[in-house]
């Protein structure tokens, strides 16, 4: 595990059924989804390509246009497979967690930006080994961390 403190998550966002992007960092992502949601999959596209015209300052063409879309596409269908912002916020540190991309003050740091609350380290592991165990989920890397 890495001990940079500012060490980021991303998600994995499915493009089409063979690739995915990797770019979108896991503390905004829900707030992506929200603005897709609200602006619909048709209102999002024209934004993204405006804002692709803005930065090539001319058309985008056909296939980066394709590209957008299948991001957009790809960040909805990730998005929806959550109940809320805190179901996100749970199961996305508690997977980085698993998996040993973060340590607890790292997950506590994600959360607190994902949720509109701070969450202490211990604060957060406690919620996060109370969820775990609500879904079934064995605790693997949320058990309280010995110290030395």
């Amino acid at each position: 595990m890495s001990k940079n403190k500012d060490v980021e998550i991303y998600v994995d966002i499915p493009i089409n059924d063979s690739s995915s992007f990797k770019h979108l960092p896991a503390s905004i992502f829900w707030d992506v989804y929200e603005a897709i949601i609200k602006a619909d999959t048709d209102g999002a596209n024209a934004i993204a390509q405006m804002v692709g015209f803005v930065l090539k300052t001319k058309p985008l063409e056909h296939v980066e246009i394709d590209v957008l879309s299948d991001v957009i596409h790809g960040i909805k269908q990730s998005g929806d497979q959550w109940e809320n912002r805190e179901h996100y916020a749970l199961w996305i540190t508690y997977e980085a967690l698993r998996n040993r991309k973060i340590d607890h003050e790292r997950a506590a740091k994600i959360a607190s930006k994902i949720l509109p609350k701070y969450y202490s380290k211990e604060a957060w592991r406690v919620k996060l080994l109370r969820w775990a165990e609500k879904e079934k989920l064995p605790p693997v890397g949320i058990r309280k961390q010995k110290t030395k």
